[in-house]
């Protein structure tokens, strides 16, 4: 019940329903279902994890975790213990050692954490290798606009104090 195409490619497998293609794709896989990896050593040290999907070179290469999605070359590459990571773009969250529920979009986003669960970047790295529940979005935008703000009330009942959906000062 397992796929697999190219050198080394579920050597190990006794698993079930995962899909390798390319050189050590899934190599380590034991006992790990539902994978899908594609790319050289994409998914390399995976033995239990469920779930994940790694689309280019060596993504997710060391994750053994569950539901981590990486799509690009060097996207979260080092990723040993975390789920539900998303990295999309070539070298997202590349250095990730562990965390879960990070969302990284654009190449080299989230690059310079190691350590952290929660966040979110856009087109930014982070800016500590530690750093949890933290937005960034952007490195050189001079304005930022956000659709629905305008004229809305917070909820200890403070206006928000935006004009033309902008975000900052003018």
């Amino acid at each position: 019940n397992n796929v697999g195409v190219g050198n080394g490619t579920l050597f190990a497998a006794s698993g079930c329903c995962n899909t390798a293609v390319g050189s050590r794709a899934l190599e380590g896989v034991t006992t790990a279902i539902t994978n899908v990896a594609v790319g050289t050593e994409a998914l390399l040290s995976t033995t239990a994890g469920g779930g994940n999907v790694a689309v280019g070179a060596y993504a997710l290469r060391l994750a053994t975790g569950d539901g981590n999605s990486a799509l690009g070359a060097y996207t979260l590459t080092s990723l040993a213990t975390g789920l539900f990571n998303a990295g999309l773009g070539g070298g997202a969250l590349n250095d990730l050692t562990s965390g879960s529920n990070n969302l990284a979009v654009g190449f080299n986003a989230g690059d310079v954490l190691t350590n952290g669960s929660g966040n979110i970047y856009v087109g930014a790295p982070s800016a500590a290798a530690s750093e949890s529940n933290t937005t960034r979005i952007g490195t050189t935008q001079t304005a930022a606009f956000l659709a629905g703000v305008s004229g809305q009330t917070s909820a200890s009942g403070v206006p928000a104090t935006f004009t033309r959906r902008l975000i900052g000062t003018e």
